[in-house]
């Protein structure tokens, strides 16, 4: 359901950072990963252990790394989601 409320362009945006993100072009993003790319193209660093709980949030089938649709749901607008009209 979360992607069918993205527009085509803002998923096409999120593509491309989640292809930035994933390093080894593998469709899934690991934790070092992520840890080293989001520092190393997007300047952005945080403690480890909050990047755990990042993934821990987005991985909604526990295999330990973040696909693009997991990507989706962890970042579409979540007001648009759970709006009324969608409940």
């Amino acid at each position: 359901m979360a992607t069918t409320m993205i527009s085509k362009e803002e998923k096409k945006n999120l593509k491309m950072i989640f292809d930035a993100l994933d390093e080894e072009k593998d469709g899934e993003i690991e934790l070092k990963e992520l840890v080293i790319q989001l520092h190393k193209k997007f300047e952005i660093k945080f403690p480890l252990h909050e990047m755990k709980e990042v993934m821990k949030q987005c991985d909604l089938n526990y295999d330990g790394v973040i696909q693009f649709t997991e990507f989706l749901v962890a970042t579409c607008n979540k007001r648009i989601l759970f709006s009324e009209m969608n409940l």
